[in-house]
Parts: C-alpha cells; sequence; structure tokens
C-alpha cells in the first residue's frame, strides 16, 4: 500500500506531537508510515472527529478535532480493529447497522463481520440485543463518544504511557484496508455470531462452514504473505518429494488449517487480541508466524502423510479376509495400532456367512470386542440405538450373533481358589468340584458350551485355546437349515489377535524345586500302581533329573537324560483317566506361567530335551528382599498344534515372531503372511542412557536415581503434558506412591511389563518414559529355545554352568551374549526382551502422533523398533549411569577379534581397533595386531589407516 492510497487533507498538515519533550512532527510521509504501523486513532464525536495515531519517537497517542467534511485522513479505506469480546463487538456493529439505516451518516470505515449473514439477520440480532442487552465494558474503546469522554481516554492512555511502554489502550484504532491488515484482523477476531437451532439462541463460537472457510483463507494468505512464498505450494513440495504427490492442494490446505489453529493457541493472540492490537499489536503476531512457518508446514506435511499412509493401509488391512484358505495359516504382521482389531469387526460384520472364534490376550479385550461387534451387528440390522443401549453390555444380549466364553472367576465360582491351586498343582488332586457345587444346575460356565455351539461369533482369550484346540465339537456350529433340522458345520476360521505362540508354546513351566519334587513323587506313585516291566527304569529317570536337580549350586543346564525317552501310550491314557474332570473351566485371571498343562508330558519332555536351573543369591538390596537363595526350575513347553483338521487360523501380531520359531510348533499347516509397511514420516525426539536395567537387586540404590530422572522430566516439560511411565511390576509400586505423593496434579499412566497386552490407556500420551528393561533370567531364555540346542546337549554328561560357558558379558554395559553354538538361544533372549519393549513403546499409539522417549535400558532402541531406526538418539544422564570400567576380555585372542570384528560390521560398514575396546573390552593394541593379520589372510580389507572393511 503506498502513500497515494492513504487521502491525506495536506492543509491540516503537519501533525504535531503535543509531547513538549517531543515536538515530532508529522509530514504527509511519515504520518503514513506510522499510520501503517500504529494504526489509525479515530473517534466520531458527532460534528468534530478526532483522528491521530502514535508518535514514531515518543509513542504518545496524537489526535486533533477535524470537522466531520473536511477529515485529515479518509477513513473509507481503514478497517475498524474488532472488539476482542464476541458479544460486544456483535452490539457495536448491530447498533452501528442500525444507526445507518435509520438515516444516521457515518465515516465509511469497514468492519471485520461480527455476525453471519448467512446464518441470522439483522433484525434477529436486534431482538436479541434488545432482550439481553448488557452494559459495555468500559474496558474496550468504542468508536462513537462524546467529546469530553475522547479527552478524559486521550489523557488516560498519555499518562500510562509515560510509567508503561504497552499501555492499555482507550481510543480505537483503525488499519489500513489492505490484504495484509484484513487478514490480520480476521484472524483476530472474535467468532462470527449465528443462530443455535437446538435452543434458539445466538452462539458466538465462529464454528459455521462460512466462517471457518474464511477463516482458513485469511490465515493461509497471512502465512503466505510473512513468509514470501505460497505454504501450500511449499507444503505441496515436501510431500512430493517424499512419494505421497496423490495428495490434493486441498487437502493439504485444510490439514494446514488445523495445524494453524492447533499451533496459534499461543499466549500471544490473546495478547494481541486484549491489549496490543490497537496499537501495532499485529507485530507480535507476524513474529511468532515468523517463527513458527516451518514448524507448521512441517507438522501439516507429516500428519497429512502419516493420516493418509495410515488410512491406506488400514483400507488393505481390512482386505485379509479375501486371503484365507482351508489348511492355512494366515500371518498378518502390521504395525502396531494400525487397527487390526477394527478390521475383525469390520470383516465379521460384513460377511454373515463368517462363523469364527475370536482368541484374544486379557479379558477385557475380549469384553470390548464382543461389545463392538454387537453394537455393529445391530446397526447392520438397522435396530435403532435406543433400543438395544441398555443391553448391548448384557452377556446374553444377541448371543446367536456373538457369545464371549471367558473361564472362571472368583466372584462367581465358589471353588475358584481350589480350581485354581489344582491347575497350579499340574492336576495332582483328584475329585471333581462340580460335582458336589451347588450352583451346578445354574452355572453359567457350564453352559458355556451349549452358547458357543450356536453362536455365530465366540470371543474368548487365549488361555482357552487349548480348550478348542482340543474339543472338536467346539470347532462346529450348529444351524438350522431350511428343511428345519439342525445342521453342524465347521467354522469359517479362529482368529488370534496378538501373539500366541510364545506364551502358549514357547513360555517355560516354572516351578520351585519343592513343586518339581512333589510333581516327580505324584508321577512315582502313580507308577507304583501301574503294571509294566520299564517303571523301574522310569521311576529311576525321574529320580535321577530330582538328583541332578538338587545338585546344582549355580544357575545351569542339566543335558537331556534320555534323548528317546517316552512313556508308554497306556500310561499315557491311564494317566489321562485318573486326571480330575472341571468340564474345561479354566481360569483365565492369572499369570500365563502358572499355568502348567499335562504333569506327565511334562517331565517326559525334561527327560528327553533337558531343563534349566535358576540358582542365584537374592541380594538385600532390592526393595523388597530380605535376602536368602532363590532356586527354580524351568522346563521346557512341549506344546505345539497340529493344524491339519482344524479351521483357517488368522494370526494379528505386530511383534512377528521369527518363521523358524513359529514353524517348530504349527505343525501340518501351510503358512503365508502379509506384510503392511508404513513409511517413517514422523521425527522421534529419543534420549537414551544403554548403561543400566534397574535390575531387582539394585533397586533399592536406584530409586534416588530414578526419583531425580522423574523429576528433571517433569520439572522440564510440565504439568501439561501426557506421561507414559512403564518399568517392572516390582519397581511400579514406588513409582505410583512417589508420583501420586509429589506429582497427583500430572496426567501420568504407569504400567509394567507382561501388563501391557492390548492396554490403550495411553494411546494419547506424548512423552513415554521407559525405566528399565524386561529382564528374563538366563535360564528362561534357555528353557525357552531348548529344542534348538539338543545337537549340543546331546553331547553333555553333566550338569552345565551357564554363566561363563553358555555366555558371558561381552560388553562394557554387561549384557548376556551367548556363545556362538548357543546363539539359538540369543534369538529367544531377543525375542523375549524386545517384544516386550515393542508392546510398551507401542501403548504410545506413536503412529497417530510425536511422542517423546526417554529410556533407560541396555537395548538400543533402534536396534529392535523399525520405525526408529537410523531416528537421532541423544545419550542422557551419563552422571547417573556410566559405562563399567574397562576389563580384559577373558579370551584375548586372534578368535574373539574376529568374532567381535564381524558381528560389529553386521550392522556398521567399517570396524576400528578403538570401536572394538569400547564395545568389547578387548585391549586396543591386541585388536590392532589381531585385525591386521586378518588382513593379510584376506578376511578383512585395510580402508584408510584405521578403519577395516569386508573385502
Amino acid at each position: 500500500m503506498g502513500n497515494s492510497d492513504i487521502f491525506i487533507e495536506k492543509q491540516e498538515l503537519p501533525l504535531v506531537c503535543d509531547n513538549h519533550d517531543c515536538s515530532f512532527q508529522l509530514g504527509s510521509g511519515a504520518l503514513v508510515e506510522a499510520v501503517k504501523e500504529y494504526g489509525l486513532v479515530m473517534a466520531d464525536c458527532g460534528e468534530t472527529v478526532y483522528q491521530g495515531t502514535t508518535c514514531p519517537k515518543c509513542k504518545r497517542t496524537i489526535a486533533r478535532a477535524f470537522p466531520r467534511d473536511r477529515l485529515l485522513i479518509d477513513p473509507s479505506k481503514f478497517i475498524a480493529a474488532p472488539i476482542p469480546d464476541a458479544r460486544q463487538n456483535l452490539v457495536e456493529q448491530v447498533e452501528d447497522r442500525a444507526n445507518h439505516i435509520a438515516g444516521a451518516s457515518r465515516l465509511g470505515f469497514h468492519w471485520i463481520p461480527a455476525w453471519d449473514e448467512q446464518a441470522i439477520t439483522h433484525g434477529e440480532l436486534v431482538a436479541h440485543i434488545r432482550r439481553y442487552k448488557q452494559p459495555q465494558r468500559p474496558h474496550y474503546p468504542p468508536v462513537a463518544m462524546i467529546v469530553t469522554e475522547f479527552e478524559r481516554r486521550l489523557e488516560q492512555e498519555n499518562r500510562l504511557m509515560a510509567v508503561d511502554d504497552s499501555p492499555e489502550t482507550y481510543i480505537r484504532r483503525f488499519y489500513p484496508d489492505v490484504p495484509k491488515y484484513r487478514n490480520i484482523l480476521t484472524v483476530l477476531a472474535p467468532g462470527r455470531a449465528s443462530v443455535n437451532t437446538t435452543i434458539n439462541m445466538i452462539h458466538y463460537e465462529g464454528d459455521s462452514d462460512t466462517e471457518q472457510q474464511i477463516r482458513k483463507r485469511a490465515w493461509i494468505d497471512l502465512f503466505d504473505e510473512v513468509w514470501g512464498i505460497s505454504v501450500t505450494q511449499t507444503a505441496q513440495e515436501r510431500i512430493n518429494l517424499a512419494g505421497f504427490g496423490h495428495l490434493q492442494l486441498g487437502d493439504i490446505e485444510n490439514e494446514f488449517y488445523r495445524r494453524i489453529r492447533l499451533a496459534t493457541e499461543w499466549d500471544v493472540i490473546e495478547e494481541c487480541r486484549e491489549k496490543l492490537q490497537w496499537v501495532g499489536g499485529w507485530k507480535a503476531l507476524v513474529s511468532s508466524i515468523k517463527n513458527h512457518v516451518d514448524e507448521i508446514i512441517q507438522s501439516a506435511c507429516v500428519e497429512l502423510m502419516s493420516s493418509w499412509q495410515v488410512e491406506e493401509r488400514r483400507s488393505e488391512l481390512s482386505s485379509w479376509k479375501d486371503h484365507f484358505e482351508k489348511g492355512m495359516a494366515l500371518f498378518i504382521d502390521a504395525p502396531m495400532g494400525l487397527g487390526k482389531s477394527h478390521s475383525i469387526i469390520d470383516a465379521l460384520t460384513e460377511k454373515k456367512q463368517l462363523s469364527a472364534v475370536i482368541f484374544m490376550p486379557t479379558n477385557l479385550l475380549c469384553e470390548e470386542m464382543a461389545l463392538h461387534l454387537k453394537v455393529r451387528i445391530a446397526i447392520k440390522l438397522g435396530i435403532p440405538w435406543i433400543e438395544y443401549k441398555d443391553k448391548v453390555k448384557d452377556r446374553n444380549f444377541r448371543v446367536e450373533d456373538v457369545y464371549y466364553a471367558d473361564g472362571i472367576n472368583e466372584d462367581e465360582c465358589p471353588h475358584f481358589g481350589a480350581i485354581v491351586k489344582r491347575y497350579r498343582a499340574n492336576w495332582a488332586v483328584k475329585g471333581d468340584f462340580c460335582s458336589e457345587c451347588v450352583n451346578t444346575q445354574t452355572c453359567r460356565f457350564r453352559s458355556h458350551d451349549k452358547f458357543i455351539r450356536r453362536a455365530r461369533i465366540v470371543v474368548t482369550t487365549h488361555k482357552q485355546y487349548d480348550r478348542f484346540y482340543g474339543n472338536r465339537d467346539l470347532q462346529k456350529r450348529l444351524i438350522y437349515g431350511n428343511d428345519g433340522n439342525q445342521h453342524e458345520i465347521d467354522r469359517n476360521l479362529f482368529i488370534i489377535d496378538e501373539d500366541l505362540l510364545m506364551t502358549n508354546c514357547y513360555q517355560p513351566i516354572q516351578l520351585t524345586f519343592e513343586e518339581i519334587a512333589k510333581t516327580c513323587s505324584v508321577i512315582i506313585d502313580f507308577l507304583d500302581e501301574e503294571d509294566g516291566d520299564d517303571k523301574d527304569e522310569m521311576v529311576s529317570l525321574i529320580e535321577c533329573l530330582i538328583g541332578k536337580i538338587n545338585l546344582c549350586q549355580e544357575t545351569s543346564i542339566i543335558p537331556p537324560l534320555v534323548p528317546k525317552f517316552k512313556f508308554s501310550k497306556y500310561l499315557k491314557e491311564s494317566w489321562g483317566e485318573n486326571i480330575p474332570t472341571i468340564h474345561d473351566l479354566s481360569p483365565d485371571r492369572f499369570d500365563g506361567q502358572d499355568f502348567v498343562g499335562n504333569h506327565l508330558e511334562v517331565i517326559e519332555n525334561a527327560i528327553r530335551k533337558g531343563l534349566s536351573v535358576q540358582r542365584y543369591p537374592q541380594a538385600k538390596g532390592g526393595l523388597d528382599s530380605a535376602g536368602g537363595t532363590v532356586k527354580s526350575v524351568f522346563l521346557p513347553n512341549p506344546k505345539e498344534y497340529n493344524l491339519q483338521r482344524m479351521p483357517p487360523h488368522v494370526f494379528f501380531d505386530g511383534t512377528l515372531l521369527d518363521k523358524r520359531l513359529i514353524e517348530h510348533k504349527l505343525r501340518n499347516v501351510k503358512m503365508r503372511t502379509i506384510r503392511y509397511d508404513l513409511k517413517k514420516v514422523r521425527t522421534y525426539k529419543i534420549w537414551q542412557n544403554e548403561y543400566t536395567d534397574f535390575p531387582k537387586y539394585r533397586l533399592r540404590n536406584d530409586m534416588p536415581k530414578i526419583e531425580s530422572i522423574l523429576d528433571e522430566i517433569f520439572l522440564k516439560r510440565g504439568a501439561e503434558e501426557n506421561y507414559f511411565i512403564i518399568c517392572s511390576k516390582g519397581l511400579r509400586q514406588y513409582v505410583d506412591q512417589y508420583i501420586k505423593e509429589k506429582y497427583a496434579g500430572f496426567q501420568i499412566v504407569t504400567e509394567h511389563y507382561r501388563n501391557l497386552r492390548g492396554k490403550n490407556s495411553a494411546k494419547h500420551c506424548n512423552v513415554c518414559i521407559v525405566l528399565g528393561s524386561f529382564i528374563p533370567s538366563d535360564a528362561v531364555e534357555i528353557a525357552a529355545g531348548i529344542d534348538f540346542i539338543q545337537e549340543i546337549l546331546h553331547k553333555e554328561k553333566y550338569p552345565i554352568k551357564t554363566k561363563d560357558t553358555v555366555w558371558s558379558f561381552q560388553t562394557n554395559k554387561f549384557v548376556r551374549r551367548y556363545k556362538e553354538k548357543y546363539g539359538v538361544v540369543q534369538v529367544f533372549a531377543n525375542a523375549l526382551r524386545q517384544t516386550e519393549h515393542r508392546q510398551a513403546l507401542a501403548r504410545t499409539r506413536y503412529i497417530y502422533h510425536d511422542v517423546d522417549f526417554y529410556i533407560f535400558s541396555k537395548d538400543r532402541v533402534a536396534d529392535y523398533e523399525p520405525f526408529f531406526r537410523g531416528a537421532k538418539v541423544t545419550p542422557c544422564r551419563a552422571d547417573l549411569f556410566k559405562p563399567m570400567p574397562r576389563y580384559k576380555h577373558p579370551d584375548c585372542n586372534k578368535e574373539s577379534v574376529k568374532n567381535a570384528a564381524m558381528e560389529w560390521l553386521e550392522t556398521h560398514d567399517t570396524v576400528t581397533a578403538t570401536e572394538i575396546y569400547n564395545e568389547y573390552g578387548i585391549r586396543r593394541q591386541t585388536v590392532g595386531k589381531f585385525l591386521y593379520s586378518l588382513c593379510v589372510k584376506g578376511i578383512l580389507t585395510r580402508i584408510g589407516k584405521t578403519k577395516y572393511g569386508l573385502p
């Protein structure tokens, strides 16, 4: 806007500052610049109109009276700065319109409209204001006032200016009606009024479609002017460069406006509205925009790309229902949080001919799944919400469509404790509780089978899978045919949400020494009652097994006693007859490791394949320990599933197991995996300390450090963030107590490892704090992978001490690394730890929004979470947790250097002696000598002076 665009009555110039210490004179050019900078001061006092501006030198407000027919500046090219209070802004403009309609002359300036003329008429507004008119707040300067009021306001404004550079203004400002200022005032104006038809009242939210389009355009044009280029085109170029060229400009503008609305909830907006906008406060807004433009463009691009690909993958994910077939196990490998459960609901409600059993990890997830299925089916059938809203949570609502078959619980089953104890005792207690129970005739659990057979969809927990696997009747459904008779048909599929194989087939069976001694005693008593020439030999093997376990003074592996050992078919059948029946009423509500399974089969498997014994002194440094010795026995899980005659299986899992682990436990079935990947479009902030796992035995000493960590994060991030804390079960109770005492007003979700599956309580959290790792013992890792090291164990005759024989601490972080010949156990070790860590991080649903991670764990997050590979990870709190002192490697020879170098080169392009020293603790000079010899032999090649790589 040039000087010529503002009409000035030059004979009235110069405009002189009336501050005697200043007396600055504003000629034509200086006046135009001052008006563009600070706005035009104007007050309508009838025959006299005051006009002026702010003195550029002393910032005093200058105003002179002019006749109405010969003003200093033509107001027709100016916009009145709107009043921040929506109601007062509306009242002022309605009254101005009414005066104009009545014939009163006006000054000709423009308004940023205070109401949506398409939604409400002027007459409706007048009637509303007359009914509910409130006195105008004197804080907001009006356009029209009497001369004495104007003089009082001018004197008050200038008096305050003498003591405060940013005073409250008492005289109205007007700005040139050009795109820049119109956009600024549009975004600063309160929402336009419209009619709430529900209550027949005016509301001021400014949420009409017209208003949103106007504001969107104003914000985008304002950003374009400040940025100097089109922000939406800039965003489109970045999106195209990232491979998302199909996104339309309209979509980009809508998302950009949404991000602006989120980002412009800055304090500066309210500050501009309430205090500064009349005296050039828009500069603060423009300055803030300059600081946020690139941030908003980037966040808009990320949000657009992320949302688009998530929706695209979700759409693809729902097509799984077209890919399963008889004799198949279909694995759906998709990022956690993508919507696997929703795709199950979509498939089963769209295809009414599908009959399925859905297995989920927890009771809560089962209840949610059953509820959502029933609601979707009711909607599909056109049942009005009012008819089923009070019934949908009832178990008996539409049981012919969806039936939730849960296990027994302590509230409904009077014998729950005794039955759980029986399960824990490996079926060692005979007798049948149900036959003598007073609730036998009305027991809900005993009627499960009847409803399961009749329901099209059954929802149940992972713990009930064995029941459906072993009961052919439950794999079928009863329906009534067109002939009016009941028919039996095979179910179309079994759906397993989250991992089942690791918990059901690989999770070792944990018993104390006393429990396994009792277990073996029951089997020996059983054998004594049976006939057979080889029973003495079997008893001897069982006693030998107990003896070897008892002799273990350190954590050890007991190799197979007789690799081909089997109990006879006759004995197993006889044992089965002695197992007491409880009508398949499996409890759901206790840890997976507590459910042992068939007593005889487990011991047979241990004799054939070996087992591991964990023995260690329980240190007094733990939070709740008092010392003593712990001795646990971990027996390999013998369970596997033959799916040859089973319905097709569909496995949904975002932490899919290694293929060889799956094939080892699923037999006679064709396998297929469908993978759904997401591009990494978000930039995650990650801080990690790799030198602590917060082991249980150190928790008492580590608690002050943990408190220091939490204090630092909470004080830095503040109470407005949403926090998620994951830690061990033992640590959680102390963290919960500390938070309760010191940070009760913060929004914090806490969880512990092994209690994460399907939890959604942290999905809105944007700060994730990981306090330690999930740390299974070496005995657990070895027992889980014992099937895969049989060739090694068959050659061993005595218990094998695990530390330094099977594994050793090979790095300065003291992380277990298994020897090369036991390398497959490392696969299980990584799977047990890292899948639990991935589950923990995924609870934040980081694919949908930005999350900052503070991780205290020895497992590098970039090594196990695909989304974080390549992400910048910043070390943190080295003052609390430092690398362990360097130590001489126990096997300091050419082979150890070679193994270390090859391991390092699996994830890096080059290796140096310093890197091996830092990571493996082997002396630098020794490494340098052996690396050179490996280079001479052609195993490595030299790159520069100190680096080596593969040829």
